[in-house]
């Protein structure tokens, strides 16, 4: 068994511990889980909000807990590609969503939706208009990009990614930080895997004309 459908495997035990009311189970999933969050957030949200949005996020899992189910981990998508849906502003949609997918998956989805949600709410508040297909991390959050590019390893390809659609972004991340096969993705986003697929090309395609336009600088 790999090490991806170990932890698929593991979480899913610890999933129906948990609902069958094992506290230490839903302990042992949160600390798994938090520091993966803070690193998917803090290159995305201003730190001081990274941990309101967790608990939001969290929340979201623990609406949805009863009706996940979580199945092993699907194969490997041969290609990788990309994809998004629209964000609705129904509190109830982590409950709509869960569907047979890995906790992991599930969680990233919630994750996902919650950085739509913040960034329009943002909007709401007088900031830049925000659409996850077209607002760039750099338009609507310049001073987490700032940071980021300060002190990431990888200056040129954080700088790089953070010019791309916000979506496009994530969606990156999610498949290849997150380890997300594109099955996983479409589901927890609700979009065909086909769609998926291609606009993790148009993502791939777009983050390597970045690289080629950018100037060279010393990491």
């Amino acid at each position: 068994m790999s090490e991806r459908a170990n932890e698929t495997w593991r979480d899913r035990e610890l999933l129906r511990s948990w609902r069958a009311g094992d506290a230490r189970a839903a302990d042992i999933l949160f600390r798994r889980y938090e520091p993966r969050l803070w690193k998917f957030l803090h290159t995305k949200i201003p730190e001081h909000d990274i941990p309101d949005v967790i608990q939001l996020i969290w929340e979201g899992v623990v609406r949805a807990r009863d009706r996940l189910e979580p199945e092993p981990t699907p194969e490997r998508d041969d290609a990788r590609d990309d994809a998004d849906d629209d964000e609705d502003e129904d509190d109830d949609e982590e409950r709509r969503a869960a569907v047979r997918v890995s906790f992991r998956a599930y969680l990233y989805g919630i994750a996902r939706r919650r950085l739509y949600r913040y960034y329009r709410g943002r909007t709401r508040r007088g900031g830049a208009a925000f659409d996850p297909q077209i607002s760039r991390l750099i338009d609507v959050a310049p001073s987490v990009s700032k940071v980021v590019a300060k002190r990431a390893r990888e200056r040129r390809l954080v700088e790089a990614t953070q010019r791309l659609p916000l979506d496009l972004q994530v969606l990156l991340e999610m498949h290849y930080v997150a380890d997300l096969s594109c099955t996983e993705m479409a589901r927890v986003c609700e979009l065909p895997v086909g769609t998926v697929k291609s606009r993790l090309r148009r993502a791939k395609r777009q983050l390597e004309e970045l690289l080629e336009s950018a100037p060279s600088a010393p990491l």
